[in-house]
């Protein structure tokens, strides 16, 4: 985007100065829809230049002429607020108080982002406070808009806002704290019953339940939550570490992880679903859908892992098992050697990338079949101590 040059600049700011009173127009002849454009003119300049407090002092200004303006108004000045928050302080709580009397913007909607703003800067007592506002319909004008975000969204945060003023407060004392977390919990309840991304809030919700009103109370929550998100990978994971600090049975864990690998295959907890499966056949696919992402590519762990199931399967002649890697590798031996079987960059000499090395030689062995070129060109790259190990790892194949 082009920025105005230093004239144009001075020549905005000459026509158009501003004063305590409003707007001091020099061309005030011209009317609204002329001075109006040319102020936004100034406004970008003043974002492009990162002049912030000019930038609040052409919206205060603005603001006298509201008309077709507000929107503007509103989300330039939060993103004021956002980039030099210590600076213009003073500017932004007059900001938001001139903000209260614009008809077409919906009151809650601002409560929302300056309380969002407060928590941001650490100011939990003010963000509780201000979250109280509209239910005291404090100097709010009437609007006849719709919010921008349904009622619950608003409660979530004004019980955000309360649980952190209570949790913050060094003077607190504990039945105090504890009747603070019941009306957060009453005011956020509602989100787990609501499709959308609240994991923040279903975080804190989660923990002051389990404090208050137990386990059960607590992983009801959750499974909730999961129920209205199925395609959240975290609604998932969130039971699974609840499972994993309570206790739960391996099937009621695997149960969980099987819901994550759907949504999210490239997990980490996938390893730990393998783990439990144990000699399931759909380890196969699991680790193959795993090792598929690049985030593993270069990985020792599930490579190990992918190697030792792998000869564990064809050792054990668990013919249902080696079904399925045969099929999964149909689907794969196109692009996979030229994905993971091959020195992109060479030979490495590091300690890590040698032993990741070896144990994809040794699938490839298994997948594309013995002597093959990746194999080979590994064997020969190691040093004669890293050379037996391979051998001794490949031997096993002969038992297989």
């Amino acid at each position: 985007m082009k920025s105005l040059s230093n004239n144009g600049f001075f020549q905005l700011n000459e026509d158009f100065k501003m004063t305590t009173s409003g707007l001091d127009y020099q061309a005030k002849a011209k009317g609204h829809t002329y001075i109006v454009p040319q102020f936004f003119k100034l406004l970008q300049e003043c974002f492009l230049t990162h002049h912030w407090l000019g930038a609040v002092k052409i919206l205060q200004a603005l603001a006298y002429e509201p008309k077709g303006t507000s929107q503007t108004i509103w989300k330039a000045g939060m993103a004021v607020m956002y980039s030099n928050s210590k600076e213009n302080d003073i500017f932004i709580a007059q900001f938001f108080r001139q903000l209260k009397h614009f008809k077409d913007l919906h009151a809650e909607d601002m409560i929302l982002e300056y309380v969002m703003y407060l928590l941001q800067q650490g100011r939990v007592a003010d963000a509780a406070t201000t979250s109280r506002l509209k239910d005291r319909r404090h100097g709010f004008e009437r609007t006849m808009n719709l919010p921008s975000h349904p009622p619950f969204v608003y409660k979530a945060y004004k019980g955000a806002a309360m649980m952190w003023q209570s949790s913050s407060q060094a003077n607190y004392d504990e039945m105090r704290i504890v009747h603070h977390a019941k009306k957060a919990i009453k005011l956020m309840d509602d989100l787990c019953d609501q499709p959308g991304v609240w994991d923040t809030f279903i975080v804190k919700l989660v923990q002051m339940k389990e404090e208050i009103e137990g386990k059960d109370a607590a992983l009801s929550v959750l499974t909730r939550y999961r129920d209205q998100n199925p395609d959240n990978p975290n609604s998932h994971r969130y039971i699974y570490d609840f499972y994993v600090k309570h206790g739960a049975s391996d099937e009621d864990k695997i149960k969980c992880l099987k819901g994550l690998a759907k949504r999210d295959p490239s997990n980490a907890l996938i390893l730990k679903l393998c783990h439990l499966l144990n000699d399931c056949h759909s380890v196969g696919s699991l680790l193959f859908n795993l090792l598929d992402y690049c985030n593993w590519q270069h990985n020792l762990t599930p490579w190990k892992e992918f190697r030792q199931y792998l000869h564990h399967i064809y050792s054990s002649k668990l013919t249902l098992n080696i079904s399925v890697v045969q099929d999964c590798w149909q689907e794969r031996k196109s692009w996979w050697p030229a994905y993971h079987f091959i020195l992109k960059n060479g030979w490495s000499s590091d300690q890590a990338q040698t032993a990741v090395f070896c144990e994809k030689a040794v699938c490839a062995e298994f997948l594309v079949g013995k002597d093959n070129s990746f194999t080979m060109e590994v064997m020969k790259g190691l040093d004669e101590e890293n050379q037996k190990k391979l051998f001794d790892m490949l031997k096993t194949l002969d038992d297989s």
